[in-house]
């Protein structure tokens, strides 16, 4: 059976792009892993309880792993009025300080938490992509009838939003290393319910393995997992090359990223009044809501809004012709030499609604007039809320 990647994304030779940091050893450590688990993007601090207790209990604790959350101004979504204060006056310590506060109060003061106030991304960047996909798109639709103006459209937002979306984790990454280095790093949202704990092993045999382990035994207490059957295997192999980057440059090693996702019964995904194609029943669908590696192949991660190119499929049977945010990960990674793992976690995408009568750190009119950010994408906007009572809220 084909791997599920090349039955998400077609053939390597159909993949084109538009053009718009190993620090792993050979040696396997013979100490406890060292984990880091990274979040960026929208931060509430009424964050509901049960999503980070469930975080805490089945990831966080179990590998005492580093934490490190990233939230630029666009995305702190209920900031203090003295926050608010402290940020239009120039004062970015005090704002981070209290940013700071807020984390470590929904992350119940876990010991190894780090955070920063990053800045935000150049006001033209995501646009940019926006149109980029959307000019890909028109080319591909003058010489076909299999993508209708609905999708043009549809195109340009997934693309604008994967650009905002993985700029901000390219700032938790940087943060991640000053604090490193780490064996295992894992990118993590707080909207999604694990429901399982992840443990990890490693093992040599050459080069070395990362064991991905997703159970209630008592390996996660014991931290030995021997008896159990991994969840997936991430190789590093050192004794191998992998395809030159964009910049020239290679990673040694076959990398190898853990993604989550799953199989769904094949749908049309170029827009209402496109032709249907003949596609198989059922397609591997790669999701964004969790990614385990190592540092080695999340670097390139961190690495793809730099490169200033977006990558999209001539197959048109490949879902959004690559150009929506999961297709858009795996082309380029692949372009990377990055082997993606299929993860087959039973995640849950959990959208909570924010607390009644809190701000953002920006108001709209701020988001449109310095961010260049227009009332259709305001990271935090919400049209209900969530009361907070004395016993906090359900969810």
């Amino acid at each position: 059976m084909a791997e599920p990647f090349h039955e998400s994304l077609g053939l390597p030779s159909q993949v084109r792009t538009m053009t718009v940091v190993a620090d792993d050893s050979a040696t396997v450590p013979h100490r406890p892993l060292r984990v880091a688990a990274l979040y960026s993007g929208r931060f509430y601090g009424s964050t509901p309880r049960a999503l980070v207790q469930d975080h805490l209990h089945n990831f966080i604790r179990p590998n005492r792993a580093d934490v490190f959350v990233a939230v630029d101004p666009t995305c702190w979504c209920e900031a203090p009025p003295a926050a608010r204060d402290a940020y239009r006056e120039g004062d970015m310590s005090q704002a981070e300080a209290l940013l700071s506060e807020q984390v470590r109060r929904v992350f119940e003061s876990w010991p190894r938490l780090h955070v920063a106030l990053t800045p935000s991304e150049e006001p033209g960047m995501p646009h940019r992509y926006g149109i980029a996909a959307m000019k890909v798109a028109t080319e591909i639709s003058n010489i076909t009838d299999l993508i209708s103006l609905h999708a043009l459209n549809r195109f340009g937002v997934f693309i604008h939003r994967w650009a905002m979306q993985y700029y901000h984790f390219s700032q938790v990454e940087a943060l991640r290393r000053l604090y490193g280095p780490h064996d295992v790093v894992v990118r993590l949202r707080l909207d999604v319910l694990l429901r399982v704990p992840l443990t990890f092993e490693v093992q040599r045999h050459q080069g070395w393995y990362i064991h991905v382990y997703s159970n209630r035994s008592a390996c996660a207490a014991a931290r030995s997992c021997a008896a159990e059957h991994p969840l997936a295997t991430l190789r590093h192999d050192a004794s191998r090359s992998a395809p030159p980057r964009s910049d020239g440059s290679s990673l040694k090693g076959r990398l190898d990223l853990g993604v989550n996702g799953y199989f769904s019964n094949a749908s049309n995904t170029l827009g209402p009044g496109a032709r249907l194609l003949s596609v198989p029943s059922t397609r591997w669908i790669w999701s964004d809501w969790l990614q385990i590696g190592t540092p080695s192949s999340i670097a390139p991660l961190a690495e793809m809004t730099a490169a200033h190119e977006i990558a999209y499929s001539i197959n048109m049977t490949v879902r959004c012709l690559g150009l929506c945010q999961e297709e858009q990960n795996a082309l380029l990674l692949e372009r990377r030499g990055v082997r993606l793992v299929p993860l087959r976690l039973p995640l849950t995408l959990h959208r909570f609604l924010p607390a009644c009568g809190t701000l953002g750190l920006l108001n709209a009119s701020e988001m449109h007039s310095t961010h260049q950010i227009s009332e259709w994408y305001v990271p935090c906007a919400s049209k209900k809320c969530a009361k907070v009572g004395p016993s906090g809220r359900s969810w």
